[in-house]
């Protein structure tokens, strides 16, 4: 009987044997190497576990490697000696698909593996950190620690809370099924069992080259799928499984939303079904699927108008294996884009003002450090300053203050152009930018300012909450900086604010 060296890193060594004890391959021995990515000096290690298997392999046996491009085990085995290797850009890649694993690590997440949680003091002393060391070491670019749970170890979220105080680091559990690494290892030892199957009669191998061929390239889409960063291109790529591969001429996507699908009552019965994953209908030639992973329902595959309407009961069944691939990649699209949500919203909150949404004074400090301004000739600088403002908040209190600072803001925002410039820079500081500006325009500006506080006025009842703005402006006639302008610009204002008194 033929035998399999299957070669993993040790950091995932715990994932990889239990599905080999589950799916009971009795043909495949499972090898973990040291990490070499995290630790150099296990090169001589790994050398030697490599050199054992060339020195103790008989003619029957093969060994594969499963690792990343950036892998240095790649240079220590070779084809001649019936090693092959199977490679991904990440060495999370079985895992998730590599725009997500890429979105982390960018966004300083550390993806921590459960082998290499398993032996996480050992490591970090193999690093030669202590507790101080380590914690400044990692908190240098890493921001949050990722792990990622395919309920393999009960204890693990345990000793990931263990390492995160240790390194007074933030972390993060992302779950994941199993299956995805299963399809892989199914992929890698059925090819393999193929290409060294000698008992197979002609007309079997021709089948199974066939069926080989089939899945080949399933998988190739698969592929393609786990990479994909929007929904509607990675169902694109799922349809063309069914389309292209499956003879379907029907397919149809249907979106799980507000606990229904569309108005189908047929479907959305299906997508609410606990116990239930698909209806098949064979004398209309088509079945339904329900998309899922972790309990979340993304939708319902119809798939249909078979071109060859006798083989549905192998399509379906083929689609029973894969179709929680559907759901994982569909899940990590989904947390990839809260991901990018979440970064705009607190990139919009770093540059606007909380109370009156307008812009900050950070970004008015980004904005002038870039220069952006640097080069316009006709730039002009308006400087805004609320009228008795400390009055109304020592005598009437500070709420009613911010509804005057609001109301200002809404009257600003409302007289600049879109494409204008507006910031609160301070508590009642208001800075408004124009990089195209004449004399007429700045006029006809503060004239439709002044007609907006008017009424703004007219609406309100109670004296004190009436909103008065002093203003002063200045526009750029020579190469002056932005600081000579807003000089001018204040001047202007504080001759307007002495005027009204």
């Amino acid at each position: 009987m033929s035998k399999m060296n299957l070669m993993v890193c040790e950091n995932f060594e715990p994932e990889f044997k239990k599905i080999l004890e589950k799916r009971k391959y009795d043909d495949v021995n499972l090898i973990s190497f040291p990490s070499l990515c995290q630790n150099k000096l296990n090169a001589p290690k790994v050398k030697s576990i490599v050199n054992n298997i060339k020195e103790n392999k008989d003619e029957e046996e093969s060994s594969v490697v499963i690792c990343s491009e950036y892998c240095n085990i790649k240079n220590m085995v070779s084809s001649e000696d019936n090693f092959k290797i199977v490679q991904s850009k990440s060495c999370f890649n079985h895992i998730g698909n590599r725009g997500f694993i890429d979105y982390i690590t960018d966004h300083g997440g550390y993806l921590i593996g459960l082998g290499w949680l398993n032996k996480w003091q050992e490591n970090i002393k193999a690093m030669g950190f202590d507790k101080k060391t380590a914690g400044k070491f990692f908190g240098e670019f890493t921001e949050e620690l990722v792990y990622f749970d395919g309920c393999v170890d009960p204890g693990a979220k345990e000793k990931l809370k263990k390492l995160s105080k240790f390194l007074n680091i933030p972390y993060r559990i992302i779950p994941y099924e199993v299956r995805s690494i299963e399809y892989l290892l199914d992929s890698i030892i059925s090819k393999w069992r193929l290409e060294n199957s000698k008992e197979k009669s002609i007309k079997d191998l021709r089948k199974l080259q066939s069926e080989s061929a089939e899945f080949s390239a399933i998988f190739e889409i698969l592929n393609q799928i786990a990479v994909s960063n929007e929904k509607r291109d990675a169902v694109e790529k799922i349809k063309a499984i069914f389309v292209n591969i499956m003879g379907a001429e029907t397919f149809e996507f249907y979106n799980y939303d507000n606990n229904k699908i569309a108005n189908d009552t047929i479907l959305t019965q299906l997508a609410n079904n606990t116990d239930e994953n698909y209806i098949i209908n064979k004398e209309e030639n088509k079945f339904y699927i329900k998309i899922e992973y972790n309990d979340y329902v993304h939708g319902v595959l119809k798939v249909g108008d078979f071109r060859f309407s006798e083989y549905i009961d192998r399509y379906i069944n083929f689609t029973l294996g894969i179709y929680k691939i559907f759901g994982l990649v569909l899940t990590n699209i989904k947390n990839y884009e809260k991901l990018l949500s979440s970064q705009e919203d607190l990139k919009y909150k770093s540059y606007h003002d909380s109370l009156t949404n307008l812009y900050n004074r950070a970004y008015f400090n980004e904005v002038v450090d870039a220069g952006r301004f640097k080069n316009c000739d006709n730039l002009g600088i308006f400087s805004f300053d609320i009228d008795n403002l400390k009055y109304l908040n020592d005598n009437h209190g500070h709420l009613e203050g911010d509804r005057l600072i609001i109301s200002a803001a809404k009257v600003l925002d409302s007289s600049f152009r879109e494409s204008d410039l507006v910031f609160r820079i301070g508590g009642d500081e208001f800075i408004g930018i124009i990089d195209d500006c004449s004399n007429e325009l700045a006029k006809s500006l503060v004239k439709r300012i002044k007609e907006e506080i008017n009424i703004y006025n007219k609406s309100i009842d109670k004296e004190y909450l009436k909103l008065g703005i002093s203003i002063g402006y200045a526009i750029r006639d020579i190469k002056e900086d932005i600081d000579e302008l807003m000089k001018k610009a204040d001047d202007q204002m504080y001759k307007d604010k002495i005027s009204k008194k």
